[in-house]
């Protein structure tokens, strides 16, 4: 009987160390520092901006960009026309060459096409997208501002405004490369494609879409694009102290969802046992303490490029995903940003009932704005909220326009690793990391997914603890270093993607 016993504890033990060894093999081999070298070794020369001289004008064109007020906002789709007409005849006057030796489309009025043709007819080419809508300022956050929304005031080494982060500085700045490797004399060995919608922040119909259609109708595709979406950041991550350029290789996907009771009403002194905002409550109350099942397949890639710079304890966890995944809920901090790229995220964003503190509503309703991982679908979601709710009183509709995840672009491909380069050459002196990491919101991007493999999302400004808040919120700047060091970087990528890759 003893030595059955110390058989088995033995066994036991061995078990456990051949586990124990095999986590921590697995933990060093796949967090090792991803490099896959570069594709241009001999980096193309040309008048690199900006120079001392001309910085202040670059800063001073920004501004005058931000206080132009092209808003769109919903429900209606508006569109504030003579804003974007004197945007269109802004970016006319401040890059002339531009306009004057680039093939320009407009679609729409306002979205702009902009074609730098290629000596090489053979290579396919490279899209790049940006866009000169912003969200508009709600009432409540006027007074909050440090400096007006619409001032693009420069003060504290930032520009201040809407759009500086999202997405006028990277229009500007792109705008401002092409000048300038046009004024070089720089020829593209393949065609590089600019589209500049006008409409992204309410679903890109006018713009992204009629130009993907445009592209689609005439049979042209990309080797890759690039589009808004993530962002270099620096100290924000935690346990890692130099800056880190995370490219989006996707997005989640996007669905809105509307919840409706609907009930006979009448006075609040004699209600039912459950009225009709009573049941959305308790509806909302269902889907939101049931979340949906953490991935760590998203995450894992961008732990896996960070390599050794990151704790030992997270590489583990992502490099053993068979052994903890059951428990990820537990040992994932409760970081919303971290959470956002886990899991299809639930978020209760507009609710409406009765519109007197006495009456029964007779129809109460809330919508509820999930974003979707690409292991999960559209359909998926709304059967698992049919599911959750129990309660066939609570009509369920699709609100406004869901967009499915988008495919996960290669990170050993090209247009990856030009990007990645065209960033380790605008930052020269400085060990930057690069990692992929999944885009939580909705970009243009998705629009042209049908176009090209390789579909990736940057832009190339830096975000801190201090300004991270800014895309969509109140007091949105840029830092004056962030914008400059931009438009190095956007030349770069524009010289690297023009470039004859073997």
């Amino acid at each position: 009987m003893k030595t059955a016993l110390r058989k088995s504890m033995f066994l036991a033990l061995l078990i456990i160390i051949l586990i124990t060894a095999y986590v921590i093999v697995r933990t060093l081999t796949f967090a090792v520092d991803v490099d896959n070298g570069t594709l241009l070794p001999k980096p193309i020369k040309v008048q690199q901006l900006p120079s001392d001289q001309n910085e202040p004008v670059l800063l001073d064109k920004l501004t005058r960009a931000i206080q132009i007020k092209t808003i769109s906002s919903l429900p209606d789709t508006q569109i504030k026309a003579d804003a974007f007409s004197q945007f269109t005849s802004f970016l006319k006057t401040e890059f002339p060459v531009v306009f004057s030796t680039l093939d320009v489309q407009f679609f729409n009025e306002h979205s702009l096409l902009i074609k730098w043709v290629g000596i090489n007819p053979s290579l396919k080419p490279a899209l790049f997208l940006a866009h000169s809508d912003v969200v508009p300022i709600q009432d409540n956050e006027k007074s909050k501002w440090k400096h007006p929304p619409f001032s693009g005031a420069i003060a504290e080494d930032y520009i201040w405004g809407r759009g500086t982060l999202d997405d006028k500085a990277s229009l500007l700045a792109q705008l401002e490369a092409i000048e300038s490797l046009l004024k070089s004399n720089f020829k593209p060995q393949r065609s590089l494609y600019f589209a500049f919608g006008h409409d992204e922040e309410v679903g890109g119909e006018l713009g992204a879409i009629t130009m993907a259609n445009h592209f689609a109708d005439n049979k042209i595709s990309f080797e890759f694009l690039v589009d808004e979406g993530m962002v270099i950041t620096d100290g924000i991550v935690p346990h890692i102290t130099n800056r880190i350029a995370h490219i989006g290789p996707g997005e989640k996907g996007y669905l809105s969802l509307k919840l409706v009771v609907e009930s006979q009403g009448g006075h609040s002194s004699k209600p039912p046992e459950l009225t009709a905002s009573g049941r959305i409550a308790r509806a909302i109350y269902r889907i939101q303490s049931e979340p949906f099942d953490i991935d760590l397949t998203y995450s894992a890639e961008f732990v896996r490029h960070l390599g050794t710079k990151m704790p030992f304890t997270q590489r583990m966890i992502m490099a053993n995903q068979w052994l903890f995944k059951p428990i990820a809920d537990t040992l994932i901090p409760p970081i919303p940003e971290l959470l956002a790229s886990l899991r299809t995220t639930t978020a209760p964003t507009m609710l409406s009932g009765s519109n007197k503190d006495n009456v029964l509503a007779t129809e109460a309703s809330a919508i509820i704005n999930f974003r979707i991982l690409p292991s999960d679908s559209i359909d998926f979601v709304i059967q698992e909220t049919r599911r959750k709710i129990k309660d066939e009183q609570v009509r369920i509709e699709i609100y406004g326009k869901p967009s499915e995840p988008s495919k996960i672009s290669d990170t050993d491909s090209s247009g990856y690793k030009i990007i990645k380069q065209s960033i380790k050459e605008g930052i020269p002196n400085e060990a930057i990391t690069v990692a992929p990491m999944l885009v939580i919101a909705a970009t243009d991007a998705r629009h042209y997914s049908h176009l090209t493999d390789q579909s990736y999302r940057f832009s190339p400004i830096t975000i801190t603890k201090e300004n991270k808040d800014g895309f969509h919120g109140i007091n949105e700047r840029i830092s004056q270093k962030s914008y400059l060091e931009a438009i190095r970087i956007y030349q770069r990528l524009f010289i690297n993607s023009g470039s004859l890759i073997h």
